[in-house]
């Protein structure tokens, strides 16, 4: 679908993967001969660094799904846009 070799910094993991996962497809990216990676490998990390973290408590104040890819995008755009 692109050029990015990595899925988590492409729009094809905050876009359209996302659509698609919605419509009920398994998303499956294709990383090289033997390496594959399925979409809900890529939203550990995604959860972990858009979930925050209270001082005050050990849990997280957690947002669904949508608010953790909306901030990626907004993150990955503002990179790609500001070089």
């Amino acid at each position: 679908m692109c050029a990015e070799k990595d899925p988590f910094i492409c729009h094809r993991f905050f876009f359209i993967s996302w659509s698609l996962s919605q419509l009920g497809f398994r998303v499956i990216y294709i990383i090289s001969k033997k390496n594959t990676l399925r979409n809900p490998t890529l939203e550990i990390p995604l959860k972990e660094k858009y979930t925050r973290k209270s001082l005050l408590d050990l849990h997280s104040s957690s947002c669904d799904k949508t608010t953790w890819y909306e901030s990626h995008a907004i993150k990955i755009y503002n990179k790609k846009n500001t070089k």
